[in-house]
Parts: C-alpha cells; structure tokens; sequence
C-alpha cells in the first residue's frame, strides 16, 4: 500500500481541521449535514437485499455480544 492509501484508511472521514473561530454558518452547516443524514442513510440501504440485510445484523450482534463493558 501507498502512504496515501493508508492515510485513507487510517482517517476515513479525513484529518480533525481545529476551527479557531465558529461561525453561525458553520453551526447551520453541521445542522444541515445531521438533519440530512437519515435521508441519505435509508437512500443508501433501502436496496439491500435481505441477505445483505441478515450478514449486516448478524455481524452487529456479533459484535455487540463480544465487547465487554468497561
């Protein structure tokens, strides 16, 4: 692998950006991105078959039945 692949790997939504200023239209903007995302969220799973759907909640009871709380 390439370090440009790694660094996607190991920051998949990109680098944390520190904003020294927060403006009003930046809490409007993180507002948006949150109301939008059940949207974007059933639009993006609502083909899923049911196999695909059965491997997706197999693995999360997977996994929540392996982690151990703290």
């Amino acid at each position: 692998m390439i370090n440009q692949e790694l660094e996607s790997l190991k920051y998949p939504i990109g680098k944390f950006e520190y904003l020294a200023q927060i403006s009003e239209a930046h809490i409007q903007e993180w507002i948006s991105v949150l109301e939008a995302f059940p949207n974007r969220l059933e639009t993006l799973v609502k083909n899923i078959n049911n196999q695909a759907r059965y491997t997706l909640q197999t693995r999360r009871l997977a996994y929540k039945t392996s982690c151990t709380p703290y």
